[in-house]
């Protein structure tokens, strides 16, 4: 039986929530580090890599208050967060409605073009930004962890794995390259964007899992229509891609945020906030006590 973990993108407000998630987890018995299969996008990326080496997850915390550490170095919201909600919308709506008509062609373009604002944003070094990452130097790729990550320059998506020759550190660096926020990576001889561009779950990555359990750092549909563009249709496409996994396993179970997370995060748009990751955290130890029963009666112990 092939389990898979699926670790959604988040920001560092995402990291801290699936870091106490699983912490929590564990200690009711339920182990997801039994996994086969790990797939992270962004947020998750940083999880993942700790999920699947056997990191200590109980310490993101930490390691989100750490100079050197994936959480420092955080742009000033005031001055970018507009224009890179705005931009990231716009781009992965623009690639969430063509796909769903069925022209890859036109999603990637879609992707490419925020790809290239992206090349040319201000924002710190690239050096800068991969040594937030040197944390994970001395971490060897994972047999079962894979990330994600778009060309900056094409838009077309990667999914890294122990296999692609390139540093685990640096292939999460790139999965979490916040485009506009973050510089793109270069890996492999080109550059590379967040994963999240293209989608913040990326699950049909682990399709042919005959169980799976999926965690969302936002929900995957909301209680009422909001007024944001192209919303609805990025939600869209990444329930079609939970449905494509869901379609080949034996069990499938979907981790959204509780109350508590959502009322932290602020529905989501304040997962960027680095000062939240503690609440955050605490709000993923909680929710475990909640889930633990459900989980572990399509995972087990």
């Amino acid at each position: 039986m092939k389990r898979a973990v699926v670790l959604g993108g988040g920001g560092p407000v995402g990291i801290a929530w699936q870091a106490g998630l699983i912490v929590g987890l564990s200690n009711v018995g339920v182990d997801l580090s039994r996994a086969d299969l790990v797939v992270g996008t962004s947020a998750g990326s940083v999880v993942g890599l700790l999920l699947s080496s056997g990191g200590d997850l109980s310490a993101a915390i930490r390691l989100l208050g750490d100079q050197g550490s994936p959480g420092q170095g955080s742009p000033d919201p005031e001055g970018v967060s507009q224009s890179f909600d705005e931009a990231l919308l716009n781009a992965a709506g623009a690639a969430a409605v063509a796909e769903a008509a069925g022209d890859a062609e036109a999603a990637c373009r879609a992707r490419a073009a925020l790809g290239r604002q992206a090349l040319s944003a201000q924002t710190m070094k690239e050096a800068q930004w991969k040594s937030r990452f040197d944390l994970f130097s001395g971490t060897g790729w994972p047999n079962n962890f894979r990330c994600c990550a778009v060309d900056a320059e094409d838009g077309t998506f990667r999914v890294w794995g122990p296999g692609d020759s390139v540093p685990a550190c640096e292939a999460v660096a790139s999965s979490c390259a916040v485009p506009l926020l973050y510089p793109p990576v270069s890996l492999a001889g080109r550059r590379w964007i967040d994963g999240g561009v293209r989608d913040m779950l990326n699950a049909d990555v682990a399709a042919g899992a005959d169980v799976a359990v999926v965690v969302s750092c936002t929900l995957l549909e909301l209680p009422w229509q909001l007024p944001v563009p192209y919303l609805e249709e990025m939600l869209s496409a990444t329930r079609r891609r939970v449905e494509i996994l869901g379609s080949g396993a034996e069990d499938l179970v979907t981790v959204v945020p509780s109350s508590r997370m959502l009322e932290v995060s602020e529905w989501g748009l304040a997962l960027m906030d680095f000062a939240r990751a503690g609440a955050a955290y605490d709000a993923g130890l909680e929710q475990a006590g909640i889930e633990a029963d459900r989980l572990q009666a399509h995972w087990g112990s």
